[in-house]
């Protein structure tokens, strides 16, 4: 082995969403004289891939983008052929795509390191039973498999996979060290008042994230308070938009309403903002509610996934049922009219990503593991990563 150790991080694609961001935020700070990492997007040209050239990232992929068999037979050609002439140390998948793709190549590939990082709940494996039975012969050659809450840490130990070859690694965002107080700019710009309580969403417009829920919530809230309100969704639309228009216009929303779509100034538009919404039906860990709290937010999340192990109900936010409109909407009337419990979890929050969620803690346990994994190792990757993780009830 080389006295650098090369990694090759496997991602089906680099456009704007939780997962690549996340790679966005964390791997440039993994970099060292020690590690050498590149990036394989199986398909090309997505929107962050300039950014992580400019972080100091190489980054690799085929040149074609087709999903259909042959475009997977091509870029399954190519990937092996990557693998080969590349013979990284450590190649490490992101999200299931790349895992069951990437790790069939990886049998036909010089001898590595695997790890795998599942970013969400199993129920995928539901409609695609064929995927669960390819990765769980795949868990068996897999060295490392990451979850990045315990909600998906159990689906993983549910499947089978040993105790000592999994752990946790949270998501982490970097918290602003400018001040938390509100920038009017943007509110200026879409012509909302100072006065109003501003609820923002930041999710793709895909069904699972519940937007539908919350615009209903909203409606409601609106409805009993006399608290002049605004809802900013920002996210790019897989194909529910025109649906969920429809839904506000027929509620008469549309006044309070802003469709920002795919924003690269997300910071602001936190800082604009008051309360933060999610109304996920599933969810792994959410890097939107991490920012949300970053920023100094209060926020409502629905009870999915690892949002119960990022907001603490009533201390930095508040944790209602999924599909459950009427109890977001309390939630948000609580809130709306309760401006200094509005600070008091926003701060709360704050301290909390601080502690538990930072960047800094993210990119440092990719780095340990990357240093000290090896093909025989028998220590429990818990161990190798340190004292990064928490279990939920240091997290309580």
């Amino acid at each position: 082995m080389s006295a650098r150790r090369r990694v090759l991080i496997v991602i089906g694609q680099l456009e704007v969403g939780g997962t690549e961001r996340h790679l966005l935020n964390t791997i440039p700070q993994v970099l060292c004289d020690s590690l050498e990492i590149y990036i394989y997007s199986m398909r090309s040209g997505g929107k962050l891939e300039p950014e992580l050239v400019a972080a100091g990232l190489r980054v690799l992929s085929p040149a074609h983008h087709s999903r259909r068999w042959i475009g997977l037979l091509k870029t399954s050609i190519h990937l092996i052929r990557t693998l080969r002439q590349l013979r990284p140390d450590i190649v490490h998948y992101f999200l299931p795509e790349a895992y069951l793709l990437g790790g069939i190549c990886a049998l036909f590939s010089p001898p590595s390191v695997r790890i795998m990082s599942r970013r969400s709940l199993n129920t995928y494996q539901k409609k695609w039973p064929l995927a669960r039975f390819i990765e769980q012969c795949l868990h068996r050659r897999t060295n490392a498999i990451l979850a990045n809450s315990n909600a998906v840490l159990r689906d993983l130990l549910n499947e089978g996979v040993h105790p000592d070859r999994c752990a946790v690694i949270y998501n982490g965002v970097d918290v602003p060290t400018t001040s938390t107080a509100k920038d009017l700019t943007l509110r200026e710009t879409l012509g909302i008042g100072q006065e109003v309580v501003v609820f923002v969403m930041v999710a793709n417009l895909i069904p699972y994230k519940g937007h539908a829920d919350v615009i209903e919530a909203f409606r409601i809230a609106q409805t009993n308070s006399t608290v002049a309100t605004a809802l900013l969704l920002i996210g790019a639309d897989s194909g529910i938009e025109s649906e969920l228009r429809r839904q506000v216009h027929t509620a008469r929303l549309d006044p309070a309403v802003y469709w920002l779509g795919v924003r690269a100034d997300v910071a602001a538009c936190l800082n604009a903002s008051d309360i933060a919404l999610l109304g996920s039906h599933e969810e792994g860990f959410s890097n939107a509610v991490l920012e949300a709290m970053a920023h100094g937010l209060a926020t409502i999340v629905t009870d999915v996934g690892g949002n119960r192990e990022s907001v603490s109900d009533g201390v930095t936010g508040i944790v209602v049922p999924p599909r459950d409109p009427r109890a977001m909407a309390r939630a948000m009337s609580r809130l709306l009219t309760d401006p200094i419990t509005r600070s008091l979890m926003g701060r709360g929050g704050r301290e909390r990503v601080s502690a538990k969620f930072h960047t800094a803690l993210c990119s440092g346990a990719y780095r340990r593991l990357y240093l000290t994994i090896s093909s025989d190792t028998h220590e429990s990757i818990t161990d190798l990563i340190g004292a990064h993780l928490s279990d939920l009830s240091e997290l309580g």
